[in-house]
């Protein structure tokens, strides 16, 4: 018996359009998204009732250091941080996820809300802002003489429900522990310090934990929408080049005759009989007198800014001998 021939052709779907279009599109929320607005006093208090978990698709951390004290600072400064997403479920349901970093079990009802985006600005919050560091842990503090966040062991000073003034009389750093709360704030602020000094450790307290962070909450109980948010939440959009944060940084301050940035070098140097140079060339040329004047990485280079007495008018002006 003769083996029935074989098509290389793809299979024919002989269904509607409309049926194939409807089984693989994405499913489609009851309820949309909602916007809103909390502080971030409400959303550790969120945490420490262990209302606030982590779902089993999430990645593992990655911030560093420098990631961790920065977010602080661009709060204290009114930077804003991003927004977050939360799924919003019964906490009698099953796969509520896990708790944050030693946080508390979730509760038996009422509901929780899962970090579908956010959790590395969630857990730096809630490590640095709502749990005691251990003894030789690195924590957050906030440096009054240097007006800088900084990632560090407490010293012996500074543990304790009252801070105390050392030797050298200078103000003891803030731990972003004792932050969270005014009364618990109030009460660690040595009393020897003058009243100005005082109401800056309020201030740096009061800016952290009054911080409106905008917020997205997704309700139902779809596992599937929620993929489908996460996945587009961290794969969607397009990271800026090289190029385009040296024009959105430094560019709006080179600019003639409506042209700016690296367009405007690159013309200017093709006038003067260089030739076309391809504009990451220019760009490194900038990065390497940039990381040479400011003694620090390409990176830092670009996203300190540059100083008022920085000009890069002189290497912008391409004159003729």
């Amino acid at each position: 018996m003769r083996a029935p021939k074989q098509s290389n052709s793809p299979e024919r779907d002989d269904r509607p359009a409309g049926q194939t279009a409807a089984k693989l599109a994405p499913p489609r929320m009851a309820t949309p998204a909602r916007a809103d607005r909390i502080t971030v006093e409400e959303l550790l208090k969120l945490a420490k009732d262990g209302r606030l978990r982590v779902p089993s698709f999430q990645r593992a951390l990655r911030w560093d250091a420098d990631d961790k004290w920065k977010l602080l600072d661009s709060m204290e400064r009114g930077y804003p941080i991003g927004t977050l997403l939360l799924w919003k479920r019964a906490a009698s349901n099953d796969g509520i996820g896990s708790p944050l970093p030693r946080g508390p079990a979730p509760p038996g009802q009422g509901d929780v809300y899962l970090v579908v985006d956010g959790q590395q600005r969630i857990t730096t919050l809630w490590e640095a802002l709502a749990l005691e560091p251990e003894a030789g842990q690195p924590t957050i503090v906030f440096d009054m003489a240097s007006e800088t966040f900084v990632v560090r062991a407490l010293k012996k000073i500074e543990r304790g429900p009252v801070a105390r003034m050392g030797d050298a009389a200078s103000p003891p750093a803030l731990p972003m522990h004792m932050a969270l709360d005014a009364v618990t704030l109030s009460e660690w602020v040595p009393s020897a310090l003058p009243r100005e000094a005082k109401l800056r450790y309020y201030e740096v307290g009061k800016r952290l934990r009054e911080y409106l962070v905008p917020i997205y909450v997704v309700e139902g109980d779809d596992i599937e929408i929620l993929r489908h948010v996460f996945d587009r939440t961290n794969s969607t959009g397009k990271s800026l080049t090289r190029d385009e944060v040296f024009d959105a940084l430094v560019g709006s301050r080179i600019g003639s005759n409506g042209e700016r940035g690296l367009g405007l070098v690159h013309d200017q140097l093709r006038d003067l009989s260089f030739g076309s140079i391809d504009r990451s060339t220019i760009l490194k040329a900038f990065e390497a007198i940039r990381v040479r004047r400011s003694g620090s990485s390409t990176r830092e280079a670009w996203t300190r800014g540059l100083p008022r007495t920085t000009s890069w008018a002189p290497l912008t002006r391409c004159e003729r001998p």
